[in-house]
């Protein structure tokens, strides 16, 4: 995901109803089968996932949650 504009260091929210991305500037993601790694500024997610895969942002472990069969990253409660 990269972020075109004068704003750019702004975060910006992309969603399609199942998937939910905040990021600024840009974000990449790798989804493997036991790990998502992400490089970029992302600060929130939300996307499906099976079972329970390690998160990684810019190589740091991080904590997400797992609801529905969804993995969610900074994400507010509901």
């Amino acid at each position: 995901m990269l972020r075109l504009s004068d704003n750019h260091d702004q975060p910006l929210t992309l969603t399609d109803g199942e998937r939910s991305f905040t990021f600024a500037d840009w974000a990449c993601l790798r989804i493997g089968k036991d790990k998502i790694e992400v490089s970029g500024d992302l600060r929130a997610m939300k996307l499906p996932a099976k079972g329970r895969p390690k998160l990684l942002i810019n190589g740091k472990s991080q904590k997400a949650s797992f609801a529905g069969g969804y993995l969610s990253y900074n994400q507010p409660s509901r």
